[in-house]
């Protein structure tokens, strides 16, 4: 008889729609129960019964202590604790996601991660949990502890990795494998005499699009890759306050959870309840003034950047290190040991100098802010240079000899412009793509670089295009919106379905 499946869901948006699949495979004597966290701070319990149950992510919120139900979460062991060491300072730099400023004090945070190790774990024992399944890759400090449980614990894993392609995914088992499918199925592919083509009109629009000559590219651009138009110029500014708001935790949304928490303790009517209001609200202060000392004294801003960045000199050839968003999954988890950008580009400066090669270093564009000691650290490297945000990325491309990120779509965009692509960490999603190459160590990169010099990277867009249906055949479209349409929903829950089938068939 097959096992029934204990189900944890993290970062779903449409409960009822999770609810129905999860009552159906119930009725069906697939499912037991399902355990659901929402991402971020959305919690609705009114959805709870006997095999579905809503609990709080507290991932986003910097001040929980209070909640721990003390009497209730058994204390860590050296066994959990010894088993969870291979995931802990992942698990802990996410958990600074909070204040969302790379500044704080690691005691705190490391006493935190256990506050939440305990708690997930809890959880995972109470409800026999066998089956983790998250709608991106878990990327926030309760999402990735439930995935390192699972991971420990041999249980059955899936979550989805969104895509350059909008509302595109990839369902996987493993950060370090992600793309692995798809490369099998290319490989698969160029070993046959395929006459296959590629049905979704989506991948098809992209693909057109970015084999396009860049001066078309520059035309019909993106917008966000550049800080150019009114447009950009305005998300700029949006994203200015987005940040003003998240980290500082005096205002908005921090306080009005600090209402909430009060008046839970006043109506859980606890012992010594007026300490832990204190409590609470002396974490609050310190946070805000933590926030307040960084950006003080350790923030730099986009303009700020900008005036220490320079426009590119073309006389000789680099290599574009575009930098990607932080705090965000693309970096940490999914670069692994290279979530630190910094650590990316000193071994990239440094077997590139061996060549003559300058690195050009080019900020998001929607970043509002950086550590100044990440510029203060890079700009010491020699060959390494600062580039404007305005200047077109597409440009860059153009000229330069390659492109480096940690998982970013510019690798992408290079390789459809015949340009190497260098990816640094193994959680990228375009594994075994043509002239996009994996960088481990400074032996391989050194030849990869050789390579490259002697113009022996050969790049055709037949190859991208087999690769491109090999993308169609492994991932799915599920549009993650909370006012979807009925046939969105529709599509979204069969998707969902079949893969908590999957679970009870041990696939």
């Amino acid at each position: 008889m097959k096992e029934k499946i204990n189900l944890f869901v993290w970062g779903i948006h449409d409960i009822r729609m999770l609810k129905s699949v999860c009552r159906e495979l119930y009725d069906k004597g697939k499912l037991e129960y399902c355990v659901c966290m929402p991402m971020g701070t959305r919690y609705d319990n009114s959805y709870n019964d006997d095999i579905f149950h809503v609990i709080p992510s507290f991932s986003l919120d910097e001040n929980t202590i209070e909640l721990l139900k003390e009497n209730e979460y058994p204390p860590l062991d050296w066994d959990i604790i010894t088993k969870m060491l291979p995931f802990e300072s992942k698990a802990i730099e996410l958990g600074m996601r909070r204040t969302n400023v790379p500044i704080v004090e690691y005691t705190r945070e490391k006493q935190r991660y256990y506050r939440e190790l305990r708690r997930i774990l809890y959880i995972f024992r109470k409800y026999q949990i066998n089956s983790f399944f998250a709608t991106a890759v878990p990327h926030y400090q309760d999402a990735y502890i439930a995935y390192s449980l699972s991971k420990i614990y041999n249980l059955k894993i899936r979550f989805f990795v969104p895509c350059t392609i909008k509302d595109r995914r990839l369902i996987a088992n493993d950060i370090d494998t992600i793309g692995c499918d798809i490369f099998e199925t290319y490989d698969r592919l160029l070993g046959e005499n395929t006459t296959k083509k590629i049905k979704s009109s989506d991948l098809m629009e992209y693909f057109n699009t970015q084999t396009l000559g860049i001066e078309e590219l520059k035309q019909i651009k993106n917008p966000g890759q550049d800080g150019e138009t009114k447009k950009i110029k305005r998300m700029h500014t949006d994203h200015y306050w987005g940040v003003w708001k998240k980290s500082h935790q005096l205002v908005w949304n921090p306080l009005t959870r600090y209402v909430k928490r009060i008046n839970e303790l006043q109506n859980k009517k606890l012992e010594c309840c007026w300490k832990k209001k204190k409590l609470f609200l002396d974490n609050l202060r310190e946070e805000h003034a933590l926030v307040h000392f960084f950006y003080k004294y350790y923030r730099l801003s986009l303009d700020k950047y900008n005036n220490r960045a320079e426009l590119p000199l073309y006389d000789k050839p680099f290599i574009l290190f575009a930098l990607q968003f932080v705090p965000e999954a693309t970096t940490c988890p999914q670069a692994g040991v290279f979530s630190s950008q910094y650590t990316s580009i000193q071994l990239l400066a440094y077997e590139a100098k061996k060549y003559g090669i300058d690195i050009y270093v080019k900020e998001h564009g929607h970043l509002s802010m950086r550590n100044k000691h990440f510029y203060d650290e890079i700009g010491m490297i020699k060959n390494v240079k600062f580039i404007k945000s305005s200047v077109s990325t597409y440009e860059l491309i153009e000229k330069c000899i390659a492109v480096a990120s940690q998982t970013g779509s510019c690798l992408m965009e290079a390789v459809m412009q015949n340009k190497p692509a260098l990816a640094f960490g193994k959680g990228y999603l375009w594994k075994g793509l043509p002239g996009l190459f994996e960088i481990l160590d400074s032996a391989h990169l050194n030849n990869i670089l050789r390579n490259i010099m002697n113009q022996k990277v050969q790049i055709s867009n037949e190859s991208i295009y087999k690769y491109f249906i090999a993308i169609d055949e492994k991932t799915v479209i599920y549009k993650a919106y909370r006012n979807n349409s009925n046939a969105e929903r529709a599509i979204n829950k069969e998707i969902l379905k079949n893969i908590f089938i999957g679970f009870t068939n041990g696939e």
